[in-house]
């Protein structure tokens, strides 16, 4: 940093800095990064270097200085150049390049553009100060850290602050005396200067600039050498009581992690180290090149970890490792690629972590976990292709990743099984190899792969990848021969090849038949009429078929248990999105869940039946309906809680129960439990579970069993609750629950103000009760103002606020006058951003299906 402040010096000292922005009367360039100003500057710009200083005081009010000394090179120096800084021209103090005082800059859109001829063609140096924007830097009175992807680097400094242009970071810190810091490249040093210290860290390998990363706190270390890897974690003062028992395992998966990609892409880590730190995320982890993030929630298990919790942490550490290799070595080069990164290390985690947790049926979770997910955004006038064109980065941010994640992690799993694991795997490391610390995208991956098989991958892509929505599939039996027909869902004339798993049922006899359906029509040769066919006996198919009534009534019996539990899956979904498309009816999976429950044994296939149940018994089910199914399905869970042969399932079965209870019966055995003169053996209900059943219970007082429940209730809540955090997150949610229709409208009003908004989950948690089903019909006052604050929602909070926003706003809701009002918002406002249209078609198809099954009789 020492030229960087000579420079500074000498311009103080001149008087020659000027900071005023110019301003053209037209705007010449947008704010974001456009694909036309990705490709310009990808073609003309090249190996950068960032000489990145941070002042960071340990005050979290206290704003941050920043200083950059910046080296790249230009082919064609003689146009405007665009540099990227997401502030105002007040946060820009001074600005040099290649030695000369830049006196006047034209500051446009987030945007800091440098006149042609301005530069030179080869190696330029620009340097500037200035103070990072907070926007991307998260800051507790003992630590901070950064998150920059997926474009929000050029919030904290100046960069070209899109994928395909990498860069190599050098970085020096000042963070207070007693705090830590860490970063991508290797710590070099570390000098005390008074009540500072400056960490100094090594030229990294060229990475993109959302996976530049630092963060720093008051951090305890722990470096070990794990199976030849060096390894250094990093956690707070606060975590110290449960590192011990966790620090082994921990050590022992990421070293295991880390060798297995080796093997798996024959290609040494590519970093220069491995560190990482565990923080209290509002995500499960970030992978950043030698700089990982995880949760220390999800790391630090207790003694009582379910099997399904260590899971999820072998999983997410298997994970964030492959990142080093698919995000980091090789990059997307636009934003609207994100999705291939992190379906790949999703996929090549299964992969790792399955075989060490054989009593898992893996395939079956697999299943659960992303179909339905999946299938939520598939079905709906909303959705999308997985392969999204990006006109600008600003919109990338608005693609719902979840479900582009669930759907293409079923894809490339299918993808593999068509073209074999060993061609598979083949061409992955050929292109891991040909783009190593460069950038390559989906098609290079597909002309990869195709060189390893004789399948049509093009008309593959063309269907999977490039088109949106699902198939819908029609058996139909003539003369021994059963028909598969293929229909597109959305009328298009569409059509997606896959391999179908035909299972067909006659006396009790099963049958399967793996095929490849690349026809609009496949006929299959069957002497006798079966009593049940399916084409997704294997759960590998993506779409939806449409049974008749032999299939149904086969399905809704007992028949269900005679098929494997991997089927048994497939077919739950089946019947659920029959429902959804108003074939079987809301009135037989109320009769036939009771059984369901009664007789499934596989913990994945419960947990999807209890999710199910949830929205089966608030969404699709009208008053009368529920006070009908209530008795039965409470007296049920409670059993099967009782009797829950695991923590996790006993668990899950209390969350289904205090979520569904609304008889006199139950709340009291609610407020039995808040009050702790109820316990169940086996269940051990946490802080978080105590304050979860406060909440529930309050929402339940203008019910006929309201009088049972304390008047004091969340206030007593409040007292209990000693976590500081948890006790402000209770308090902001209070008014959310009040019973007051006036309490509840202020509260409302109030977050139409950015600042009110600031902690995301404690606002999505308060709208959720605020839109509860039993106070829905106040709360459709508050759709319409929800959907016009999501334009400012979507530029002020995170990438995913605004699709869980509109999700809490709609969750309560079916009514006809609830549909009326979403329709005529959107009828309304054409101008909407097509990307946030989408999101409130997703978020609402609930609503008006609901709404349609139950009220269109009327």
């Amino acid at each position: 940093m020492k030229g960087l402040m000579r420079i500074a010096a000498l311009l103080f000292l001149t008087g020659l800095v000027s900071c005023n922005s110019t301003k053209t009367k037209s705007t010449t360039i947008k704010k974001g990064v456009s694909k036309k100003l990705n490709v310009e500057r990808a073609k003309n710009i090249g190996k950068v270097v960032y000489k990145l200083h941070f002042i960071i005081p340990e005050k979290k009010t206290t704003p941050l200085k920043g200083e950059l000394e910046m080296a790249f090179d230009i082919k064609d120096a003689s146009k405007t150049t665009a540099l990227d800084f997401q502030q105002d021209a007040s946060a820009l103090h001074q600005f040099y390049i290649n030695g000369k005082v830049f006196k006047k800059f034209t500051f446009q859109n987030g945007h800091i553009l440098i006149p042609g001829n301005t530069l030179r063609a080869g190696r330029n140096i620009l340097g500037l100060e200035f103070t990072p924007s907070s926007v991307a830097i998260k800051r507790t009175n003992n630590s901070f850290y950064t998150l920059f992807s997926p474009n929000r680097a050029s919030t904290a400094f100046p960069c070209f602050d899109q994928p395909d242009i990498k860069g190599q970071f050098i970085l020096a810190l000042d963070v207070p005396n007693n705090w830590v810091a860490l970063s991508n490249g290797t710590k070099l040093s570390v000098k005390k200067a008074g009540t500072e210290k400056r960490f100094t860290f090594g030229q990294t390998k060229p990475i993109s600039t959302f996976l530049f990363s630092f963060a720093a706190g008051k951090f305890q270390t722990v470096n070990k050498s794990v199976k030849g890897h060096v390894l250094t974690m990093y956690y707070l003062k606060s975590g110290k009581k449960n590192i011990k028992k966790n620090l082994d395992e921990i050590m022992l998966l990421q070293a295991d992690a880390i060798t297995w990609m080796e093997q798996y892409t024959e290609i040494s880590y590519p970093f220069q180290k491995f560190d990482f730190v565990l923080l209290p995320l509002h995500t499960s982890a970030i992978g950043h090149p030698g700089n990982i993030y995880y949760n220390t929630k999800k790391m630090l298990l207790d003694k009582k970890a379910t099997l399904t919790e260590k899971l999820d942490r072998a999983h997410l550490i298997a994970r964030e490792t492959a990142h080093m290799w698919f995000g980091g070595l090789v990059t997307m080069k636009r934003l609207d690629e994100r999705w291939l990164k992190n379906v790949f290390i999703n996929f090549l985690a299964d992969k790792m972590t399955n075989p060490s947790f054989p009593t898992i049926n893996h395939k079956l979770l697999f299943l659960t976990q992303h179909y339905p997910k999946a299938y939520a955004i598939d079905r709906t006038e909303g959705t999308y292709p997985i392969q999204q064109p990006t006109e600008n980065s600003t919109v990338a941010e608005t693609y719902s990743q979840s479900f582009v994640n669930d759907k293409a992690a079923i894809l490339v799993r299918n993808l593999e099984e068509i073209i074999g694991y060993k061609k598979f795997r083949k061409g992955v490391v050929a292109y891991l190899r040909q783009f190593a610390y460069s950038n390559a995208g989906w098609k290079e991956l597909l002309v990869t792969l195709d060189k390893q098989t004789d399948k049509d991958l093009q008309r593959w892509n063309d269907a999977w990848i490039t088109t949106g929505g699902m198939p819908i599939y029609k058996l139909t039996y003539v003369t021994e021969e059963v028909s598969i027909d293929q229909f597109d869902m959305q009328n298009k004339l569409r059509f997606w090849p896959q391999n179908i798993d035909l299972l067909y049922v006659k006396n009790r006899k099963y049958r399967e038949h793996e095929l490849y359906d690349n026809k609009q029509q496949y006929p299959f040769p069957i002497k006798e009429l079966p009593d049940f066919m399916f084409i997704n006996g294997k759960a590998h198919m993506y779409g939806y078929q449409l049974f008749d009534d032999q299939d149904r009534n086969f399905l809704l019996s007992i028949n269900m248990f005679r098929m494997p539990a991997l089927t048994r899956g497939a077919a739950y979904i089946n019947l659920w999105e029959d429902m959804q498309n108003d074939n079987t009816s809301p009135e037989a999976l109320r009769k036939i869940f009771p059984y369901y429950l009664k007789m499934e044994h596989e913990g994945p296939n419960i947990n999807l039946l209890l999710g199910y149940y949830q929205k089966l018994f608030w969404r699709f089910s009208r008053q009368e309906d529920r006070d009908s199914i209530a008795p039965i399905m409470e007296s049920l869970l409670w059993k099967e809680m009782k009797e829950a042969p695991t923590d996790a399932l006993r668990h899950a079965y209390y969350k289904t129960f205090i979520n569904t209870a609304i008889t006199t019966k139950s709340i009291k055995r609610m407020v039995s439990l808040w009050e702790q003169k109820t316990t169940i053996k086996g269940l051990a209900l946490s802080a978080d579970d105590y304050t979860m059943l406060a909440c529930e219970l309050a929402v339940r007082k203008e019910t006929p069993a309201g009088p049972s429940i304390p008047a004091d209730l969340l206030q007593q809540q409040l007292k209990r609750i000693t976590d500081a955090n948890k006790k402000k997150e209770m308090a902001f949610i209070l008014p959310a629950l009040n019973n007051s229709k006036e309490v509840r409208t202020k509260f409302f009003e109030s977050l139409k103000i950015p600042g009110n908004r600031a902690h995301e989950p404690w606002v999505l948690k308060a709208m959720h009760y605020m839109n509860h089903p039993l106070v829905a019909n106040h709360s459709e006052n508050f759709l319409l103002p929800s959907m016009e604050m999501l334009e400012e929602i979507q530029q002020t909070g995170s990438a995913s606020f605004p699709e869980k926003w509109l999700q809490a706003s709609f969750y309560g809701h079916h009514s006809q006058h609830a549909v009326a009002i979403i329709r005529k918002y959107l009828n309304k406002n054409h101008d909407l951003n097509p990307l946030l249209r989408n999101k409130i078609l997703q978020a609402a198809d609930p609503v008006f299906r609901a709404s349609k099954i139950l009220y269109s009789d009327n």
